[in-house]
């Protein structure tokens, strides 16, 4: 009764304000019951952190329309900032924790300091030897050796466990975002691709792949992703390291089915690397609308210079497959597509059906481009060591998404056609915020 909880003439609760709040915190709550509720507060959050359910709602409400419509006011950029160092803080008590260096408690260093190096490393592009130097500068303190850094790194002896680690941090930082609602049953576009780490040395590891000659190796380190496109959104559902015992169509179905459980697919993008029937009668099997490249063979050749762009050839014959083949003109060069869509011969726009949603896949090259901008340096010939590298550039890189999404939601009620937080400026706040404090 004294906090002032009380039921309507409608028998509705009605919730004290602030000011009812802050009375009774400073006059009736002695330390017996601010105990109580602080223990209380410690079980909810445990709990929460256990089964990744996120409690830190205050970041997810709009700011007053008011505001925004002078956005050049200090005020709108003090709420920017204010959203900004609430979400670093948030990302630093969820996400942090979810990586697990074994430190022992005698150690000179703790998780902070190793991820605060990491992460370091990522803003920089740096080397951890030269790194290592310069955060000691930037911090006035002490900080892990690149050889300290690589041997916690390298107790990850297991990848499936380092791969379960990490999908576990995409899918809560996921979750984070999803709160803002912008993702609720929304379909969305999504696209499957390649990356490749250059690798110098000997061919002595299941996952070292071969690839075409450049910048003076035929050998890497290979990973496959699945990104959600759309702008503003382009997500990394998830990162899979790929061995050379790996086969393109196992690959594509852990993405799929990943994907499929989050989001709604409306159209996976391929490119013509995954030409094949395999793929395409997985694409058909998961009931998943796709449009790739298709190889441009003798016989699909023929089909194209015999026909009139833009055409259609239904239910085209590939193997044991059968797909529509879609032939385009553009710039006097012609194309060629596989699909499943049943796209009309006769359409005016086919060609914009096309070009328009497998466009969107530059979506994914501009992520790669970033995520190597959130990756340190090494020439560690150490597989652990190198996926490691990737699968934090991939969190950080998620993270800067989700910053910005969160931020511009709150801000506009939508995503903002300009970033308003750049990779720099949220690897900055991330790096030095204070992390007391919600």
């Amino acid at each position: 009764m004294k906090l002032g909880f009380f039921k309507n003439e409608d028998n509705n609760l009605k919730i004290p304000n602030q000011r009812t709040f802050s009375y009774f915190l400073k006059y009736h709550l002695n330390e017996e019951r601010k105990e109580l509720i602080e223990f209380v507060v410690a079980k909810i959050e445990k709990i929460a952190d256990k089964f990744n359910i996120v409690l830190d709602s205050e970041i997810f409400t709009k700011i007053k329309p008011e505001i925004i419509e002078n956005k050049s006011t200090k005020t709108f950029y003090n709420q920017k900032n204010e959203r900004l160092t609430k979400l670093c803080r948030l990302i630093r008590k969820k996400i942090y924790p979810k990586i697990k260096f074994e430190i022992r408690n005698n150690s000179i260093y703790n998780k902070k300091d190793f991820l605060d190096f990491l992460l370091h490393l990522a803003l920089t592009e740096d080397f951890a030897e030269n790194g290592s130097r310069t955060l000691e500068q930037i911090l006035h303190k002490r900080t892990p050796t690149s050889d300290t850094l690589f041997y916690h790194i390298k107790k990850f002896e297991d990848r499936e466990v380092l791969q379960n680690m990490f999908v576990e941090i995409f899918d809560l930082i996921f979750k984070m975002t999803k709160r803002s609602n912008f993702f609720a049953r929304r379909r969305v576009d999504v696209a499957i691709d390649f990356t490749d780490w250059f690798y110098y040395g000997k061919d002595d590891n299941t996952m070292i792949q071969r690839k075409k000659p450049e910048r003076g190796t035929t050998k890497c380190f290979r990973f496959a992703t699945i990104n959600i496109v759309e702008h503003g959104e382009r997500f990394t559902l998830l990162a899979l390291p790929v061995s050379a015992l790996d086969s393109k169509e196992k690959i594509v179905e852990k993405l799929i089915s990943f994907a499929k459980e989050r989001v709604v697919i409306r159209k996976l993008t391929l490119d013509r690397g995954f030409f094949s029937s395999a793929i395409i009668n997985l694409c058909k099997k998961m009931h998943i609308t796709f449009i790739m490249p298709a190889i441009k063979n003798d016989r699909i050749i023929d089909y194209a210079n015999s026909v009139s762009p833009p055409a259609v050839i239904k239910n085209y014959p590939m193997q044991n497959c059968k797909f529509n083949l879609v032939i385009l003109e553009k710039d006097d060069k012609r194309y060629a597509f596989a699909t499943n869509i049943d796209f009309n011969n006769k359409d005016v726009m086919l060609a914009e059906r096309i070009f328009i949603p497998y466009s969107k896949r530059w979506g994914i090259e501009t992520s790669y481009r970033v995520k190597q901008n959130f990756r340190g340096k090494t020439t560690s010939r150490n597989y652990i060591v190198r996926m490691f590298y990737f699968m934090f550039s991939v969190v950080i890189y998620n993270l800067w998404v989700f910053t910005n999404i969160l931020i511009s939601v709150s801000l506009f009620g939508k995503i903002s056609e300009k970033l308003l937080v750049t990779a720099k400026l949220f690897g900055n706040f991330l790096l030095l915020i204070d992390p007391g404090g919600n």
